[in-house]
């Protein structure tokens, strides 16, 4: 029963083991994917910017020509021009963070090469059911941390029942030779402990503690 009991546990341990790598490699899947956003988002916040310093340096044209001709003050052509530098400023970081962003994923993507993201190909890739009730299951049902949680838990329980079996007398069989007056004497000798005091409570009490912890961590 105890190797038995071992047996399991060391499969266990190996599915735990293929799970955690599963798990990781999902968080990694999930920091790219992150990164992509964050460039996507840097890209249409350049576009965006760009558009508005266009708007910017027309409108300032138009007001240095009204300027001209007295339709406005200079008062109004200053406020114009400020509003266009406060543009290009914000075009400039603009320029740094996308160039920042796009440098996080190409190292999480361990590539040295330019990068463009692209969401047509995005769209082709991604297929999600529209019911949310179905996404919901999927994900209990498939995410590998809440798959090795479970594992953890199938894990605590052999190592209970582990513990268990240890708690059952283990008897000892053995053999002796001893030499008196020139005389060879053979002795078989078999024992069994009385677990009267010592019955593996301080393992079992620990293992059902893990049982519990593995649980809370679940929920």
């Amino acid at each position: 029963g105890q190797r038995n009991y071992r047996i399991q546990s060391a499969k266990s341990n190996l599915l735990i083991s293929q799970i955690n790598l599963s798990d990781y490699e999902r968080t990694m899947l999930g920091n790219v994917a992150q990164q992509w956003l964050n460039v996507w988002y840097a890209t249409r916040k350049l576009e965006i910017l760009n558009r508005a310093k266009m708007n910017s340096d027309t409108l300032l044209k138009i007001n240095s020509n009204r300027l001209k001709n007295q339709v406005i003050t200079v008062t109004d052509y200053t406020r114009t021009e400020i509003v266009n530098e406060q543009y290009e400023l914000l075009l400039i970081g603009a320029h740094q963070s996308l160039k920042s962003e796009m440098g996080n994923l190409a190292l999480a993507l361990g590539q040295n090469d330019s990068i463009q993201t692209d969401e047509k190909e995005l769209q082709s890739l991604v297929t999600l059911p529209s019911n949310l009730d179905s996404i919901l299951n999927y994900s209990l049902q498939n995410r590998t941390d809440l798959m090795a949680a479970k594992q953890n838990i199938e894990k605590a329980k052999i190592d209970v029942s582990v513990q268990k079996a240890m708690a059952s007398p283990q008897p000892n069989l053995g053999i002796g030779y001893s030499r008196q007056n020139r005389i060879p004497y053979w002795g078989v000798t078999f024992a069994i402990p009385l677990p009267f005091y010592d019955r593996n409570q301080g393992e079992i009490a620990k293992a059902s503690i893990s049982v519990t912890k593995a649980e809370n961590v679940q929920e």
